[in-house]
């Protein structure tokens, strides 16, 4: 029997090693496999990017937008109740922001792209648009739309009649039109403070 024989330097682990490397799949390429590129985030990255400054931007201005026309308005002055509820509802809405930005410091973001310095941006713009919102609507209503209402709200009267009317007959009125040719009579004109200074003159016919 013949025994078959390794040839010179052959065998042993260098022959394994080799034989090893001979068995292993190449890389291929294209159609055939290979290599596969990981997904590509930076367009969606920049697409949540795009939505959170949307919701930075927008939040605060409906916040201040909100909060001005409750208190500017008539919902004010029919029932200052209610608009005080709806502004304090729109504090909650603050508080809440603020709530989800001391979370996203904490766990650094969500894995939205809605990142801490969003939600920090977005409270800190929706509680200067509430502040601001409060000051700028009280404001208006207590110097512009308060005496509009005030006014709007007494009784109207036409063609008034200077010599058969008094002054103590239209106590309730708000606006008044007089007849055609009635003037003021400034020979009897005065001036007296009520808070305010009022000039005041009799009108006739």
């Amino acid at each position: 029997m013949f025994r078959a024989s390794t040839p010179a330097g052959f065998g042993g682990p260098a022959q394994d090693n080799l034989m090893q490397y001979h068995q292993e799949p190449p890389n291929v390429y294209g159609a055939f496999g290979g290599f596969q590129d990981k997904p590509r985030r930076s367009g969606l990255k920049k697409q949540s990017n795009i939505v959170s400054m949307v919701v930075a931007l927008a939040v605060p201005w409906l916040i201040f937008t909100m909060v001005f026309a409750i208190l500017s308005f008539d919902l004010h002055y029919r029932s200052k109740q209610l608009a005080v509820f709806l502004v304090g509802l729109a504090f909650v809405v603050v508080v809440i922001l603020g709530y989800f930005a001391v979370e996203s410091i904490r766990f650094g973001g969500n894995g939205d792209g809605m990142g801490a310095n969003w939600f920090i941006f977005t409270f800190f713009t929706g509680f200067l648009a509430w502040c601001l919102g409060l000051a700028a609507g009280s404001a208006n209503f207590a110097r512009n739309m308060q005496p509009f209402y005030d006014v709007a709200s007494m009784n109207s009267y036409t063609t008034i009649d200077p010599a058969a009317m008094n002054g103590n007959q239209l106590m309730d009125a708000g606006r008044m039109v007089f007849k055609p040719g009635s003037q003021l009579d400034l020979r009897y004109s005065m001036v007296f403070r009520d808070i305010d200074l009022h000039c005041v003159a009799p009108v006739c016919i």
